[in-house]
């Protein structure tokens, strides 16, 4: 699964571009490595490119097979970046048959797929090194490592639907109105990481200010482990019979949770603010 909208960068496409100066060091040193363990690279090099590319951001790998000697170097352009307690996809492009690769990742449960085309990465910690490394004739040879930086998944909207249409938080609410609260994840999240983008909602409370004082609450709805994103709906159409136009009502959404692709619950953390929603009926 790749971004649309996303570049993979090798060196050959660097030669009019400023390249940060870490990264001209980083490779000038691996390039003088490889000439300091192998003088026989100048005997004309076989060149492969093995592809190894995030969901979030690209980094392209280059095997220079010397003999028996292969000797990676990659661009990254940006900072690599994982979504924690998500499964990150690592794409692997292995030309030919040049052996197995095995992916190692710290603080994180690595899934491979049989054709070793595809590898699922799930940290659980805010920073995850992964290293990949060739087997061939029994030899094993490092050829992929780097230190991600994880970070917590966008959060979701939380959405009343009223009627079959998201409430504009300003439009009086008739009391017989159909009422669902839905969660709907970042537009790219869901995209891309779809097994961890649903969402679920322990209870929701409604409440009504028929006072100067607090809100009565005057029900509440266990949401059973329902999919969020497909909508909860709540009947309240008896809960305002008797309270006049320009009554303030609210909706107190619970804990909201998100349940992983090896299907944990994660808690979402959202202010309290932002759990409850309101509005007027006429």
């Amino acid at each position: 699964m790749k971004l649309t909208n996303s570049k993979r960068f090798s060196l050959s496409g660097l030669n009019n571009k400023l390249i940060p100066s870490i990264t001209l060091i980083c490779f000038f040193a691996l390039l003088f490595a490889s000439s300091c363990k192998s003088h026989s690279s100048v005997n004309g090099p076989t060149q492969q490119l093995y592809a190894i590319d995030t969901l979030v951001f690209y980094d392209t790998v280059t095997i220079n097979q010397i003999g028996n000697l292969v000797v990676p170097t990659f661009v990254s352009l940006s900072a690599p970046l994982m979504f924690a307690n998500c499964k990150n996809i690592l794409n692997v492009d292995l030309p030919g048959n040049p052996g197995r690769l095995m992916l190692a990742a710290t603080s994180a449960s690595v899934i491979v797929a049989p054709n070793q085309s595809r590898f699922s990465i799930i940290p659980t910690s805010n920073t995850c090194f992964v290293k990949g490394s060739l087997i061939a004739n029994g030899d094993e040879q490092i050829v992929y490592q780097s230190n991600f930086k994880t970070s917590t998944p966008p959060k979701p909207n939380l959405q009343l639907i009223v009627n079959g249409r998201e409430f504009d938080g300003i439009s009086p609410i008739s009391k017989n109105s159909r009422l669902t609260i839905k969660i709907k994840p970042d537009t790219f999240f869901a995209e891309n990481f779809t097994e961890d983008a649903t969402y679920e909602i322990d209870e929701i409370d409604v409440l009504v200010q028929r006072s100067l004082g607090a809100p009565s609450k005057v029900g509440t709805f266990n949401s059973n482990r329902q999919n969020a994103n497909n909508g909860i709906n709540l009947n309240t159409s008896t809960m305002f019979r008797t309270d006049p136009p320009g009554t303030k009502c609210y909706i107190k959404i619970g804990k909201v949770s998100r349940r992983t692709s090896d299907n944990q619950l994660i808690e979402v953390a959202f202010t309290e603010s932002e759990l409850i929603l309101g509005f007027i009926i006429k």
